[in-house]
């Protein structure tokens, strides 16, 4: 059982005001490969397997998506991520095939394209990590896409967040996401493995960097995955350092997230969230916990909670939700 820890116990701003369980139905029995995306109406997407299932704000379930299969709707990979933002589900499987759904569930069509991590924010969809050969080994790729309308997607896009420090040196030091949260005319994005703030002018041209104190970060050990005999090999070396795993606005604030080992728990980090200024400065003591973050609706911060048991075959599923 995973329990809620706070490495400041004297913060005192930051409460608990709902726990939702999410009514699960029978999954598609391949657990290991669930993923999780937060609806810009509060919503969520679990992963699993080569089906999506969205519940609302609540916890019921609203439809599920997919089936293996070539088919119309089906999916011919396991879901590696997904997107909603109210009209368009956006379902990304690990072959690189897209798959766009109506908010009734019946299928637009399929396609594939170089884009990951697709996620909203604002008005507009933003997506991450161009592979190399998008530039013919020109330059670095680029790892920021912002695209003006998700019913056209992925048409009318505008790349706009070149590579980073992070990934200027060697490619195992390469990341694969970046983050990104609008507010007001200004555009702020955060990448996977480096704590800077990058600020954005309205026409997406990068006015400032800004650096993030984040606690507890070092920098990601000189390995590459190739160098490791066997996947829980690789899998150790991943959680051996600091990732960043969000951004999100919160009032005039903004909050990160990303996640740190947890000396107790070989296998499993610790997440933790920061409440930061437009200029990168902390405004309040991080807040510590075990869990997946979701993303901030109507100015609440989503966390899943991951409860094992070991008399289930699956683990229960919470949304935990606090004000800060």
């Amino acid at each position: 059982m995973l329990w809620l820890m706070l490495a400041w116990a004297a913060e005192p701003q930051i409460h608990l005001v709902d726990q939702v369980l999410l009514q699960k139905t029978r999954f598609s029995g391949m657990y290991h490969y669930a993923a999780y995306a937060f609806g810009q109406d509060g919503t969520l997407l679990v992963n699993e397997g080569v089906y999506v299932y969205h519940y609302d704000r609540d916890g019921q379930l609203i439809r599920r998506l997919g089936g293996r299969g070539h088919g119309p709707g089906e999916l011919s990979d396991v879901v590696h991520s997904s997107a909603w933002d109210g009209e368009t589900y956006f379902i990304r499987t690990n072959n690189g095939m897209w798959n766009l759904f109506r908010n009734n569930g019946s299928f637009i069509r399929r396609l594939h394209f170089v884009a990951d991590g697709l996620h909203f924010s604002g008005t507009h969809l933003y997506a991450s990590n161009l592979f190399n050969d998008d530039w013919d080994g020109k330059e670095p790729p680029i790892v920021g896409i912002r695209y003006e309308h998700s019913q056209d997607f992925p048409r009318t896009f505008r790349r706009f967040h070149h590579t980073a420090v992070a990934n200027s040196n060697a490619l195992s030091r390469r990341f694969k996401l970046c983050f990104v949260a609008e507010r007001g005319d200004e555009l702020y994005v955060v990448n996977e493995l480096e704590p800077l703030l990058y600020r954005y002018s309205p026409g997406l041209e990068l006015e400032k960097t800004f650096p993030i104190a984040a606690p507890f970060w070092v920098e990601p050990p000189e390995k590459y995955m190739n160098n490791f005999r066997n996947w829980p090999a690789y899998m150790r070396w991943w959680f051996s350092f600091p990732k960043l795993r969000g951004l999100a606005t919160l009032g005039q604030d903004l909050i990160v997230a990303f996640e740190v080992p947890d000396p107790d728990e070989r296998d499993e980090p610790l997440s933790i969230l920061m409440r930061i200024g437009a200029q990168g400065e902390t405004k309040t003591s991080p807040f510590t916990y075990k869990g997946v973050y979701l993303g901030v609706y109507r100015d609440q911060i989503h966390v899943l909670k991951i409860f094992e048991d070991n008399n289930q075959a699956f683990p229960r599923l919470e949304v935990w939700k606090y004000t800060w």
